[in-house]
């Protein structure tokens, strides 16, 4: 079940590359992410853009990784924010 919804909110994360830094750090902090999960989802989205012919399967793998280090109210609060956004195409 978690690998399932991981690859959700990868590609959520995924769609919302584009979206600026600031306010997804905002939309963030608002669901509930405290400022070191913050900072870590933050980080981790800006070291990893998305590349064309970029490999999905090790993205997600390195993904999993990061979500794993957050607390479990940190992945918590995350995972209910990107199920509560609706996907952003063509951004």
């Amino acid at each position: 079940m978690f690998k399932i919804f991981s690859v959700l909110i990868l590609l959520v994360v995924l769609s919302c590359a584009h979206r600026n830094p600031e306010q997804m750090k905002a939309e963030m902090a608002a669901a509930g992410v405290s400022a070191a999960g913050v900072t870590t989802i933050s980080t981790f989205m800006e070291a990893h853009k998305p590349q064309k012919g970029g490999n999905r399967a090790a993205g997600k793998a390195e993904f999993d990784a990061m979500l794993a280090t957050l607390t479990e109210a940190d992945r918590a609060a995350f995972q209910k924010m990107m199920q509560n956004k609706p996907p952003r195409f063509g951004k």
